[in-house]
């Protein structure tokens, strides 16, 4: 029954009917209180009548009111009157999205400027925990300004029969349930099969929405209800630039990966949709770029299959990181990292999916076949370039050459797909193309096995020390050779900033190879890199290492893996969200490349966003199920985010992190047993391990110094005490040798705490803090202080401690309340009524 107007439900008077559908009527309502006009809604009655039902509504509505954002509805209220159950929220001026639509498509700028709004609202609900579930015109509000707002966020998780918790059974009824007219064609397949709903669901959602403000239609049509859902399930959308013509390539690429059934294959969150939309907008604002014009040709160089030996895959490795690079010199392509490459797992897939999945519009693959007989030795290399759209082999050919020649091989490759492509180079470009590294053979040998080394993705002390020393062997072979100086450089300085030789001979050792690489080529792309990375890892000279990787940047502006670099540097100078931005940037560029999601998740951890954090992980691990840190970064997650120390132990042993010989490394495993309070589990681990020091970028810790803890916690007093000697005499040994290590420190300090010396303890945790400041590494430093408030706690300087820990959530840190109430070195501090307070409250994203 509509209400009419002048009908009162508390302190709201109806005006009028704005409108009716699945969520109920909703009315223009003045709010007699504030004297203002808002939106009512009224539940629909069978949502009303049943009250566990209700309840869940109203609890899943309070969750969506605290989403707050400039492009969603806001939702004031959710209310009772005389029987009637409704909601109030902002009144919004203007049409729905489907009024704005045409029947061929609105031109690129409407559709941008209504799609990235649209998409950053989805993004700051998943961040909230909400997922809308009904995305479609109808519930996005246009304002005559044309404003954006998105409507009933969260609501229609309880109010469609479809729309159910976890757990209860999806039910079938949703599909002929009463609605808006069109809703089953914006429904993702797993909805469509009644399966569990994460925000994935929204991202396929979005993509129909975009494919149909591009073209006027919807991707998926039927006559029927079950013909539109078989067609969601099976079927491929038509590409939109058979539609419309004019609309840049990569705007089918990104709607197409929204649209992909799989829900692991799609953007994994909305933000990397946004990401992606504003690098398209961006495109068209460049000077001599029009709508419509192709962009940089993008092409992956998939591994070239080694055809002999298995000893020789490392070389038929190097002819595909070789062909990259040179391809990658070419500014009208845009070349996929061979991190991406060799990452993508492309058993049975078409080369249609292979371009999907990765973006590209075209392939280079190719065999290998290296045959030694005697002194000679013979390289057959058969490459074939691919357009990923038809199939179609644009060019394939064979070569058959002495090993000597193998750099001209790369040269024809190279010059022969970029011919292909119709693409020009310009002169700089065709010496890059046509750079010949070394002229002795042995030493490329070697350098081709320190990059097979060096790509694995164990970052483990003998990785990098084997890989340094097949470097050493090529430059020993051929000094002027300075691609082999530049990783050279850059892997000395990996090995410091792991913590793995913390020396000022290893720095010094980067700085000379870095330098002697510049002074050989002075615009070779590694070397500047390599440089970016001393600076990086050696000093936490921030600033010089971003000049650097911008000097990169300036020219090869698609190379995701400098980004990464890039966005790193601005994080250790706190600046979080720009990193985000970057890395988000990173990750667009090469979809399948694991470590800028990997990286996006660490960056979101600190803001503590916690299910950004996840969902990036998530992405991190299904792009490389092999590499164990993302899992591992996950159960960290799960343990700052939620206090789920069950789900983080499943997450570490799936990782393989629990094995001993990653305790040096990343002893997650520490701290997973130390919440669960299982002492014997730690000295079991302890007793096992072969080593005497975990060290890390951001902790040192003596294996006596954990054990002390242990006994301390146990209650064997004697037997701590015996061990914190121990650990101390080992640690005054090590800071005899590197007086400014911050870590040596802290653990020092740690230890004084343990052994009841509270002055030594407070004397070195300050002398930690004064080395690490904020300004040095906004990354580094809050685990610093977390570890000196802890022994503030356990030296009885209570105020302190809270004090500290009250500054460390209020900035961009690993410091969540779950941290506190788990980690049981606080338990000095439970009954402080200040510390009760704090726990007690909830972590706030940043």
């Amino acid at each position: 029954m509509t209400l009419p107007k002048g009908h009162r439900l508390g302190v709201y008077e109806i005006v009028g009917l704005l409108g009716t559908g699945g969520m109920g009527e909703v009315y223009r309502a003045k709010d007699t209180r504030l004297g203002r006009e808002i939106a009512l809604k009224v539940l629909p009655k069978d949502l009303a009548r049943d009250p566990e039902r209700l309840q869940r509504f109203e609890r899943e509505a309070r969750a969506a009111a605290g989403v707050n954002h400039p492009h969603i509805v806001t939702l004031h209220s959710v209310e009772e009157a005389d029987g009637t159950h409704f909601l109030t929220m902002e009144l919004i001026e203007g049409e729905s999205l489907r009024q704005h639509l045409t029947s061929t498509g609105l031109p690129l700028d409407a559709l941008l400027d209504l799609a990235i709004p649209i998409t950053e609202a989805v993004h700051a609900a998943h961040r909230q925990g909400i997922t809308h579930r009904d995305l479609k015109p109808e519930n996005v509000m246009v304002t005559s300004t044309g404003w954006v707002k998105v409507l009933d966020f969260g609501l229609a998780k309880l109010t469609q029969p479809g729309f159910l918790e976890p757990g209860m059974t999806q039910a079938a009824t949703f599909v002929t349930a009463e609605g808006p007219k069109g809703t089953v064609a914006y429904m993702s397949p797993e909805q469509a099969e009644g399966k569990h709903l994460d925000p994935r669901t929204d991202i396929f959602s979005l993509g129909v929405m975009i494919y149909e403000m591009a073209t006027g239609r919807r991707p998926f049509q039927g006559g029927s209800t079950a013909s539109t859902l078989s067609a969601i399930l099976r079927d491929a959308p038509r590409s939109i630039g058979e539609i419309r013509r004019e609309l840049p390539p990569h705007l089918n690429r990104i709607v197409q990966r929204c649209l992909v059934k799989d829900p692991d294959r799609r953007y994994q969150t909305a933000l990397d949709l946004r990401n992606e939309l504003d690098l398209l907008r961006d495109e068209g604002k460049k000077p001599g770029v029009a709508r419509g014009q192709e962009g940089p040709k993008r092409i992956v160089v998939l591994p070239f299959e080694n055809l002999g030996s298995g000893d020789d895959a490392f070389f038929s490795a190097g002819i595909t990181e070789e062909i990259t690079s040179r391809l990658a010199a070419v500014s009208g392509l845009a070349v996929l990292s061979r991190t991406t490459a060799v990452q993508y797992n492309r058993a049975g897939k078409t080369l249609k999916q292979v371009g999907t999945d990765l973006g590209v519009e075209y392939v280079l693959e190719g065999t290998v076949r290296w045959a030694k007989k005697g002194d000679s030795s013979k390289v057959r290399v058969t490459p074939q370039l691919i357009r990923v759209s038809d199939d179609s082999h644009l060019w394939a050919d064979r070569y058959d050459r002495d090993l000597d020649d193998i750099f001209e091989v790369q040269s024809e490759i190279a010059e022969r797909v970029v011919k292909e492509l119709g693409v020009s180079l310009l002169e700089p470009e065709r010496k890059a193309v046509n750079a010949k590294p070394t002229e002795n053979m042995e030493a490329y040998q070697a350098y081709l096995r320190g990059l097979d080394y060096g790509s694995r993705p164990d970052y483990s002390p003998v990785i990098f020390q084997t890989a340094i020393r097949m470097f050493e062997r090529a430059v020993e072979l051929d000094q002027n050779f300075a691609l082999a100086q530049a990783k050279l450089a850059y892997f000395h300085s990996q090995l410091y900033f792991f913590g793995y030789d913390r020396s000022d001979g290893r720095l010094k050792l980067a700085k000379e190879a870095a330098e002697r690489a510049l002074a050989l080529a002075p615009n070779l792309p590694e070397a500047r890199r390599a440089l970016g990375k001393y600076y990086y890892a050696g000093h936490r000279d921030y600033a010089s290492a971003i000049r650097e990787y911008e000097t990169v940047l300036r020219d090869n502006p698609n190379q995701a893996d400098v980004l990464v670099d890039l966005a790193a540097a601005y994080r250790r100078m706190g600046q979080m969200e720009k990193a985000i931005e970057i890395f988000s940037q990173a990750e667009a560029l090469e979809p399948l490349n694991a470590n800028p999601p990997f990286e996006v998740g660490v960056s979101c951890g600190y803001l503590r966003r916690f299910a950004d954090a996840e969902a990036a992980f998530r992405r991190s691990s299904a792009k490389a199920p092999d590499q164990w840190m993302a899992l591992a970064m996950e159960a960290v997650n799960r343990m700052r985010g939620w206090g789920d120390l069950t789900a983080a132990r499943e997450l570490l042993v799936t990782s393989g992190a629990m094995k001993i010989e990653y305790a040096p490394q990343e002893p997650v495993w520490l701290t997973l047993n130390m919440y669960q309070r299982d002492w014997g589990a730690i000295l079991f681990w302890l007793d096992n391990w072969t080593g005497d020091i975990s060290e890390s970028q951001f902790v040192l810790l003596a294996a006596d110094q954990v054990r002390g803890l242990i006994y301390r916690f146990m209650g064997e007093m004697d037997t701590a005490e015996k061990c914190y000697k121990r650990a101390l005499e080992r640690l005054r040994t090590l800071i005899a040798s590197r007086p400014e290590d911050h870590r040596l420190h802290i653990a020092i300090a740690a230890v004084h705490a343990g052994l009841g010396q509270r002055e030594d303890a407070r004397r070195e945790a300050e002398e930690a803090v004064r080395l690490m400041p904020y300004t040095k590494d906004a990354m580094v430093a809050p685990v610093i202080e977390f570890d000196q408030a802890i022994i503030q706690a356990q030296v009885g300087d209570f105020e302190a401690s809270i004090d500290r820990f009250e500054h460390l959530l209020r900035i961009p840190s690993w410091t969540s309340r779950n941290v506190l109430r788990l980690d049981p070195r606080l338990d000095p501090l439970r009954d402080h009524p200040r510390f009760q307070k704090l726990i007690q409250e909830e972590d706030v994203p940043l």
